[in-house]
């Protein structure tokens, strides 16, 4: 948790540092909650790195699972495209590693699109965490 912390004060010291930041770079949530009553969660940093916690079933029966990810992201003008692979959670045996495409929309929501395996997933619209 501490070099979470350090990351997110070295991305704040660049930013000041450097300029303008990127308006995706922060913390996010998913705007609904899941089933378990979790959101998901995206920490975007000015370093290009992301991380993703999020839950979903890897099984049509099974209950849901939290997986994290961590990835790099790519500020593409108007849309942001990120590479998330699986770091803790992974099921054996398949890759859950995808790529979202991200738009900034309407009330600072980051409305994602994910490729396979997640492409029906359903919980890649995100909002600005509180502060």
């Amino acid at each position: 948790m501490s070099q979470l912390k350090s990351l997110l004060f070295l991305s704040f010291l660049a930013m000041l540092l450097g300029g303008c930041a990127s308006p995706v770079e922060g913390e996010w949530q998913s705007r609904e909650k899941l089933s378990n009553k979790e959101r998901n969660r995206l920490i975007v940093l000015g370093d290009g790195t992301a991380n993703l916690k999020m839950y979903t079933a890897l099984a049509p029966s099974a209950g849901l699972t939290k997986i994290k990810f961590e990835g790099t992201w790519l500020d593409d003008g108007d849309e942001y495209e990120f590479e998330l692979e699986c770091d803790s959670g992974c099921p054996s045996g398949t890759s859950v590693d995808f790529r979202m495409d991200c738009v900034l929309g309407e009330n600072e929501a980051l409305d994602c699109e994910a490729r396979a395996p997640f492409k029906d997933y359903g919980y890649f619209e995100f909002e600005p965490m509180a502060e």
